[in-house]
């Protein structure tokens, strides 16, 4: 190729055609450099958002949440351990959790026409709980079941990540009590569904569903 530019056009061709394909070459690494360093600066810059992120979830709880559960009580006494639970990896701040025994609300409601914040908190469990690690259970106090054979709650659970509303409840039998939890989180006016645990013999609807 070299020998026929020279013999037909002549030496300076020669010169202008290395110097064309040392400057396509050189455009060509050129890109290539640069595409290589723009996928470099993109994956650093998508680590350092990832980082970013898990350490906001770790500030703020991520998508960790707590749920209470009541463990079988005392066939004696009918007592019962109030637990708080945790589920995900990042801690939880700032938790408060309101139990609301529905039986004692709704007797308040029925003798109460016009019941007072006084009267209805009467009916109520609190707990100021604070920060809670990962994975980790923790005793809030006890509770006494009613001498009947079906008991139940409404929770309502706060924390720097948002509110839960979790529904408990309790049936005995054969003198054996049994429970089914339905835990949501709170996003506006949607309740997105966290968990739902129903113990094997707790009994259930002719559908086969429980009775929330």
């Amino acid at each position: 190729m070299l020998t026929w530019i020279a013999e037909n056009v002549g030496g300076p061709a020669i010169v202008i055609f290395i110097g064309a394909v040392i400057a396509a070459l050189g455009a060509f690494w050129a890109t290539q450099q640069q595409s290589k360093f723009e996928k470099e600066l993109r994956e650093k810059s998508d680590k350092i958002a990832e980082l970013s992120a898990e350490n906001s979830m770790f500030v703020t709880g991520g998508n960790s949440f707590c749920y209470v559960i009541f463990t079988k009580p005392d066939l004696q006494s009918n007592s019962s351990l109030i637990m708080l639970m945790t589920d995900g990896k990042y801690p939880l701040y700032d938790v408060n959790v309101r139990i609301v025994d529905l039986a004692k609300f709704n007797k308040l409601v029925k003798d109460l026409p016009k019941p007072t914040i006084e009267d209805i908190t009467k009916s109520d469990y609190v707990f100021n709980v604070g920060n809670i690690t990962p994975n980790h259970a923790m005793h809030l106090g006890r509770i006494n079941l009613p001498n009947t054979d079906e008991a139940n709650f409404n929770i309502f659970i706060t924390a720097r990540n948002g509110s839960m509303n979790e529904l408990l409840r309790m049936k005995r039998v054969a003198g054996e009590w049994f429970s089914a939890i339905k835990i949501h989180r709170l996003e506006g006016s949607t309740q997105i569904l966290l968990m739902e645990k129903i113990d094997d013999k707790f009994p259930k609807n002719s559908e086969g569903k429980v009775d929330w």
